[in-house]
């Protein structure tokens, strides 16, 4: 049954990164940067790194590669001239809520087939599944943060793993 899901979960990840790629963005490591810049505005390079998992290098490649497209502005810091500023241009703001609705539409076609037992079965599968692993395995709690920002919600399973093994908040980069 997993490996059916993984299948299914990385169809999902191939539609949507073949219509990223139309649109101009080339692989994950881009795709993983321009969501950061969007959930994280007026973020840093180094941020988008540390939050990404990425290295600066390839962080920094990414950023030169949104901005070509221009998806993402980047400006000087306002006090450290020498820190750039990422932020989502009007076209990267449509992009990416294009690609949200296309997300989200794709998962409410498969929920709306679900009764409402079903889905409160799932989700509560779902959290302690990852509860369950999170707890087994705190190193991989800090990399299974989506650094959802501002959309971060306190009932989130790797919130509360971090928060349940390390007594904090899991830190913005």
């Amino acid at each position: 049954m997993f490996g059916v899901l993984e299948h299914v979960l990385e169809q999902d990840r191939d539609s949507d990164r073949a219509a990223l790629r139309s649109e101009g963005v080339l692989n994950a490591t881009h795709l993983l940067a321009f969501r950061y810049v969007a959930l994280h505005p007026a973020c840093t390079v180094g941020a988008i790194a540390s939050g990404t998992g990425i290295s600066q290098a390839s962080a920094t490649k990414a950023v030169d590669r949104l901005v070509h497209l221009g998806w993402v502005a980047r400006r000087e810091g306002e006090l450290d001239r020498r820190m750039a500023i990422m932020t989502l241009t009007d076209l990267g703001t449509q992009v990416w809520s294009d690609r949200e609705a296309r997300e989200r539409s794709r998962w409410e076609r498969i929920v709306s087939q679900m009764g409402p037992g079903e889905l409160r079965s799932l989700l509560k599968g779902l959290k302690g599944l990852l509860g369950v692993r999170l707890a087994q395995e705190p190193e991989v709690i800090a990399p299974s943060c989506q650094r959802c920002g501002p959309r971060c919600q306190d009932d989130c399973v790797v919130f509360q793993a971090h928060l349940a093994i390390h007594g904090t908040p899991i830190a913005s980069p």
